[in-house]
């Protein structure tokens, strides 16, 4: 460790590597990943924390990256008890969010386990449900936030390290524009409580399964084999296009400004009925992607812009839409330009 960090700092500056993150290694309270004791964990971070202090104080480090959709936190209680004792706080927090309310149930199951995959492949490999809460990040975020002021550390940083609308690699909705909706729709509603959002994950071409023979395999990546860009890859290209100032935001849309102009991104969301939501996929299929979303219909938004300079504007618009494809490709539409009206209608 020692080493890399140098090596980090000689290629890429000091200034540069300051800003990096550095994760610890994550989900210990998972023995997938950890198969070692909660002691021998801590006595790793506490030495990776003072290599890393070593080569440089202003070098950041994070820990524990706890899935907060984990009803216990025995695993906070330990291990920052265990920093403070150690002077060793890190100086962010690290947090995973996949929306399975009973993940616990799901990698623990009540022995004899009925099916014979172990329970990490069965997260992985068989779809056995959604939560059926739309808002259940902005609710499980709220939840930590507070197990964290308990523990006096509302004053870390908060970076939600790794994050998915499934764990599931083959849930054929995670090629249809819903994936984008759902990650405009949660950046938006928090885009304020934490300080960053890190994707899971960024290709199909994974290796925690065996790859698929289909293109459009319901696999967790923004982009598809082939370099292919999914509806996922449309949403974050769509949001980096908004402007550094905040303007308004509400339910399906949020407006800005900067970059001389302004940018207004709307979406329409629709969640998971409750039937898909409890893991019945029976009426989903490679060619039906669509059949497991309840109240869906159009929506027509209007907002009214006030205080905007007169003059004349140019209007501009990008679509996603399921209509596109598979790989929901993004359309441009120009229009002619003309004066700014007080109100504008968008469907």
């Amino acid at each position: 460790m020692d080493r890399f960090l140098r090596h980090c700092l000689n290629r890429y500056g000091a200034e540069e590597v300051e800003t990096w993150r550095f994760e610890f290694w994550n989900e210990p309270e998972l023995r997938t990943f950890w198969p070692g004791t909660m002691a021998e964990y801590m006595e790793l971070y506490l030495r990776t924390y003072q290599t890393l202090k070593g080569v440089s104080e202003r070098l950041r480090i994070g820990a524990p990256g706890r899935i907060i959709t984990i009803r216990s936190h025995r695993l906070n209680d330990e291990f920052f008890a265990f920093c403070r004792s150690n002077q060793c706080l890190p100086d962010f927090i690290p947090l995973h969010f996949y929306p399975h309310d009973d993940i616990e149930d799901m990698l623990y199951p009540a022995p004899p386990d009925p099916l014979p995959l172990q329970p990490y492949r069965r997260i992985l490999e068989e779809f056995i449900g959604i939560s059926p809460n739309p808002d259940f990040l902005r609710d499980m975020l709220a939840r930590e936030m507070e197990l964290l002021a308990e523990h006096g550390l509302s004053d870390k940083e908060l970076v939600l390290t790794e994050w998915n609308s499934t764990a599931y690699h083959r849930e054929l909705t995670n090629d249809t524009v819903y994936k984008a909706a759902y990650l405009a729709k949660n950046i938006i509603d928090n885009l304020d409580r934490i300080s960053g959002f890190g994707y899971w994950v960024l290709s199909d071409n994974i290796e925690e399964t065996a790859a698929s023979a289909h293109l459009y395999h319901g696999g967790l990546g923004l982009i598809a084999q082939h370099g292919i860009p999914k509806a996922a890859f449309v949403a974050y290209e769509l949001l980096a296009k908004l402007g550094n100032r905040l303007l308004a935001r509400g339910e399906r849309y949020i407006a800005t400004a900067g970059r001389g102009g302004y940018q207004i991104l709307t979406f329409n969301y629709c969640h998971f009925d409750d039937l898909y939501a409890m893991g019945d996929t029976s009426f989903i299929n490679a060619t039906n992607r669509y059949n497991g979303f309840k109240d869906e219909k159009t929506v027509k938004m209007q907002l009214e812009l006030k205080g905007i300079r007169p003059g004349r504007y140019r209007w501009s618009r990008i679509r996603s839409a399921a209509s596109t494809g598979a790989a929901m490709t993004a359309g441009w539409r120009w229009e002619r330009p003309t004066r700014c009206l007080p109100r504008i209608s968008l469907t």
